[in-house]
């Protein structure tokens, strides 16, 4: 009797490591994907295109864009084209 409640516990604790290491290897993927998960973030931001002479192209990775395009087909960053009044 005294040696299964022995191994009950000892699987009890493997059960919390094994649950914490879960737990921390999560932490560290959501630690090395937040720059990338930011920058996405940050592309949904609406910028202007700029006018390149006789093209616009993407004011975040400068690839041609035509005035039909809501965001860039390489970086996908959201345009805001200007409303013509």
């Amino acid at each position: 009797m005294g040696d299964s409640d022995g191994a009950d516990k000892g699987d009890e604790e493997m059960t919390e490591i094994d649950a914490l290491n879960e737990f921390l290897a999560a932490k560290i993927m959501l630690a090395q994907a937040y720059p990338a998960i930011s920058a996405a973030l940050a592309r949904q931001i609406p910028r202007p295109p700029r006018d390149a002479d006789t093209m616009w192209v993407c004011p975040e990775c400068t690839a041609a864009i035509s005035p039909n395009d809501c965001y860039c087909s390489r970086c996908g960053q959201k345009i805001k084209w200007e409303e013509e009044k």
